[in-house]
């Protein structure tokens, strides 16, 4: 008892408190701040590890040492009345000494640690080693006192990279993820490290009437310049030019001298106009901001006009023609007619190669369209595009494991290609690994510009897995991104986040945002519809139905879930029957998304249920059973894949193997508390206790990350910001 007394004299119970407070403080402060430099959780575990370790050394110190306003005094002994000299001795000094090199050691040693978990990262990420013969040729820069031409000097570093791929003794990284250091103010190490080369190619170009002045340098990953050169030409030599620094630099990194290939006729042009309006064309093709395609097909359209026997516009074309439309129609046959074209005069055009095994693979010819995607990567491995067209011929051929590997080949050969860094994070989230999905996506965020895709990307995932929290405040960052670009697509993705945290306020916020200000007549009443059904709103969703589209497919899917929602069974089974015909989840996995198929036929199997068409429920059940739980390397590892299993499972009349799914679910941190308990395919089966419980620590997740939320949205008014923003940028 008087040793506890004596605890409580000497202040260690408060100190101790005080200790653990401000450890917690940090550990929370650091929970923010060290995904930001994308380390991952064991930096965490390491400061968790320097905190508990460091809690005895400051017992120690509290027991003999009070802190007072005359400094570090030594704590008097107890029932002295005598007054004495607390003022420290020599040996306190000593003691203070060892205390200080104790704890010291533990936190170095602990940050060290942290610290050495970067190079880690890089690895775990699939950013390749720094092979002696890796390249990458950053963005020249733009001497030209007319600054609307930086396209010219991007198609000069575009040119050179092209060219020197193809040399097959260098290993040239891809446009993507070496224009990404555009304008950045970090010294040659930190680049050479990000990109994971040996060598950098920088210049400057500047345009003088009808001259132009090409001045190159390499550097090597220390930044130390190993060659440097200039060249003044006549404006209509600059292929000369390139092909020229193309084979000094080779010179200069391979032992013996690469020999360069001639440079196809139907490759370059004497008309610098058209090979102006063609760098043009591709500058826009690449940026993809708005309008960007009409703009870029008349840019390729001039060129051709220009010189129609100059190859490389016709594939352009082609590119803006199908990039981002639907594979039919008119523009898919002009786009063919386009790309074939380019091979005609250029028969080892890449580009021309790539998009034409595009288009095949659109028109269901994935076999030939995979041949000629390969060509186009062995006559240039560093068209970072191609690889992500090739992964999609090859998921069209179900070659899956083939199409990993190609996406893997293409994040090593570019980085920081965005569409294919999504890609492969994506992928990486199907497969299970979190870990990796989200540091691949924080990589891009950390790039001088990130890019747009990013952040939804991002924010997406932490909704797949459950942190809702960090996908409410990605989806703020996104939406100031795209409000900054005159785009405002996430609106839908943070209405989304909010009403996944039961604050259902602000998500009617963003979607009233959604339906006064952004969508058109076609896309309105989708946001709201995701809403109602997610917190069984069913009498405002029974007054949204008669404003949906119902001419359009996306129209006649929401439709008929909504009518399966609210109970009309019969109304929602002829609604989607129209859609997709004969039910048939095979027939349907061939060219809908696996996902919305899984989706849609489980809501229709438990409608026929309903209305007593037992058998065709089972069949499409069993189907749905083949895809995601027979063999469940094909189907998502993910938290949301194992609750369509568990759903799955539950109308096949399998609760014990639904449970079991769903509890996997949750341990993986599946969060999608409001759409479950609203979902009538669920209704029967939560009923029983031990589902209960299991969604009880579910609610509580939730809960806790909205209390998070709420407190971040009282520290800083979101919606002010956002209106302010939104005054500026569309009322000036």
């Amino acid at each position: 008892m008087r040793f506890w007394q004596e605890l409580r004299r000497r202040r260690v119970f408060r100190l101790a408190g005080l200790y653990v407070v401000g450890a917690w403080l940090v550990v929370q402060v650091a929970d923010i701040v060290l995904p930001a430099w994308a380390l991952p959780e064991t930096a965490m575990r390491y400061l968790i590890i320097a905190a508990t370790l460091c809690f005895p050394i400051a017992l120690v110190f509290a027991w003999f040492y009070d802190i007072t306003a005359d400094g570090i005094v030594r704590t008097q002994p107890a029932g002295d009345t005598e007054v004495v000299d607390a003022k420290l001795k020599r040996s306190d000094y000593a003691i203070l000494a060892a205390l200080l090199f104790i704890a010291g050691t533990i936190l170095v040693s602990s940050v060290d640690r942290i610290v050495r978990t970067a190079p880690e990262i890089a690895g775990d990420v699939g950013v390749p080693d720094k092979a002696p013969n890796s390249l990458a040729v950053l963005p020249f820069e733009n001497l030209d006192p007319n600054p609307d031409t930086a396209y010219f000097s991007n198609g000069v570093s575009e040119e050179l990279l092209h060219k020197l791929a193809s040399i097959k003794a260098l290993k040239v990284l891809g446009r993507k993820s070496s224009f990404a250091f555009r304008d950045s103010e970090l010294g040659a190490k930190r680049i050479s490290d990000a990109l994971g080369v040996a060598y950098l190619l920088l210049g400057s170009v500047r345009r003088d009437e009808a001259r132009v002045r090409v001045t190159a340098s390499l550097v090597d990953e220390d930044g130390f310049q190993v060659w440097s050169d200039s060249f003044d030409r006549e404006l209509h030599g600059i292929f000369e030019i390139q092909s020229e620094i193309a084979g000094a630099v080779s010179r200069h990194i391979t032992e013996t001298i690469v020999p360069g290939t001639d440079t196809a006729t139907s490759r370059t042009t004497s008309n610098m106009e058209a090979y102006n309006q063609y760098l043009l064309g591709r500058a826009l093709f690449d940026a993809r901001t708005a309008g960007w395609r009409n703009k870029a097909i008349a840019a390729f359209r001039k060129a051709i006009e220009l010189d129609g026997d100059f190859a490389p516009p016709y594939a352009g074309l082609a590119m803006a023609l199908a990039v981002n439309q639907e594979a039919e129609g008119p523009h898919i046959d002009e786009a063919i007619h386009n790309a074939q074209k380019s091979l005609e005069l250029d028969p080892e055009l890449a580009e021309g190669k790539a998009i034409l095994g595009l288009l095949k693979s659109f028109g269901g010819e994935f076999e030939d369209g995979a041949a000629l995607l390969k060509h186009a990567l062995d006559l240039n491995p560093s068209l970072g595009i191609a690889y992500n067209w090739l992964q999609f011929s090859l998921q069209g051929l179900e070659l899956h494991d083939e199409a990993a590997k190609v996406l893997e080949a293409g994040v090593e050969r570019d980085p920081h290609n965005p569409p294919m860094v999504a890609n492969v994070s994506a992928w990486e989230s199907r497969l299970g690994n979190f870990e990796r999905a989200e540091q691949l996506l924080l990589r891009l965020t950390i790039l001088p510009e990130p890019p747009l895709i990013a952040y939804p990307r991002l924010a997406e995932l932490y909704d797949t897995w459950g942190q809702l929290a960090k996908a409410t405040a990605v989806s703020k960052q996104a939406l100031l991104m795209d409000l900054e670009h005159g785009e405002l697509g996430m609106v839908f993705g943070l209405a989304h986040s909010y009403e996944s945290l039961g604050i259902t306020q602000d998500a009617d916020f963003w979607a009233a945002i959604w339906e006064e200000r952004i969508g058109d007549d076609e896309s309105r009443p989708f946001l709201a519809l995701d809403l109602y059904m997610r917190r069984g709103a069913n009498d405002a969703l029974e007054e949204l139905i008669p404003r949906i589209d119902q001419t359009t497919q996306l129209g006649q899917r929401n439709l008929g879930i909504a009518h399966i929602w609210l109970g009309n069974y019969e109304q929602g089974i002829a609604t989607i029957e129209t859609l997709v015909g004969e039910p048939d989840v095979f027939r349907l996995l061939s060219f809908v998304p696996t996902g919305e198929v899984i989706f849609v036929m489980r809501h229709l199997a438990f409608a026929y249920a309903q209305v007593g068409r037992v058998a065709d429920s089972q069949r499409l059940l069993q189907q749905i059973h083949d895809v995601v739980d027979s063999d469940p390397d094909k189907f998502s590892k993910d938290p949301m894949g194992y609750e369509t299993r568990a759903l799955n499972r539950a109308l096949l009349g399998n609760k014990s193997g639904a449970y079991e799914a769903l509890e996997h679910a949750v341990e993986l941190g599946w969060a999608d508390y409001y759409t479950l308990i609203n979902d009538p395919a669920w209704a029967e089966t939560i009923e029983a206790p031990e589902f209960q419980a299991l969604l009880d620590k579910v609610k509580a997740k939730v809960d806790q990350q909205r209390a998070i939320v709420e407190q971040a949205d009282a520290q800083h008014d979101f919606r002010a910001e956002f209106e302010s923003l939104w005054n500026k940028a569309f009322d000036e």
